[in-house]
């Protein structure tokens, strides 16, 4: 039966106009499987966790940088050139860089320490093609452990990665 009526142009209209948003996030949807897939591969050297909203990769410190410094290492930079290859591949990604000391040393030196981490990783991957737009820095110190304070594996001292598509960070 054909459609007739009052409602037959908007319907018509909202069903014209829902194919490019049905589109779009299938393609959104492609766009975060191709990712995900592509983080994966990243966990050879980093860890990697997987959820719908976001990615979160953490290095170790000691596989990024010096011992207590912010300049990073060769082995560092090829790990890093990895996640920008990826990152150049998905230009509506973001990035929050969150820079992670353990517990020796001073709060005031970690939290600078940790800073100046996540600020050498952002201009390592601006250099590499990422848009400094695209990425948030902040060094947090010793203020969120991942392990106790006995750890000696050095689980806290890391920097992570925190990849999404949204654009506020919470």
């Amino acid at each position: 039966m054909p459609m007739s009526g009052k409602f037959a142009g908007p319907l018509v209209a909202a069903l014209l106009l829902s194919i490019p948003f049905a589109y779009a996030n299938a393609e959104k949807r492609e766009q975060q499987t191709k990712l995900k897939a592509e983080a994966t591969e990243l966990a050879k050297s980093a860890k990697v966790q997987l959820s719908q909203e976001q990615i979160v990769v953490t290095f170790s410190n000691d596989n990024l940088f010096a011992a207590t410094t912010s300049e990073l290492s060769r082995s560092g930079k090829e790990r890093l050139s990895q996640v920008a290859e990826v990152l150049v591949r998905h230009p509506e990604q973001r990035v929050l860089i969150k820079g992670h000391t353990d517990h020796i040393g001073n709060d005031f030196y970690n939290e600078q320490l940790s800073e100046n981490r996540a600020r050498a990783v952002a201009g390592f991957l601006n250099s590499k093609g990422l848009q400094a737009e695209r990425l948030i820095t902040i060094g947090v110190g010793e203020k969120q452990p991942v392990a106790s304070r006995d750890n000696s594996e050095g689980k806290n001292s890391r920097l992570e990665l925190i990849i999404s598509s949204m654009t506020v960070y919470g």
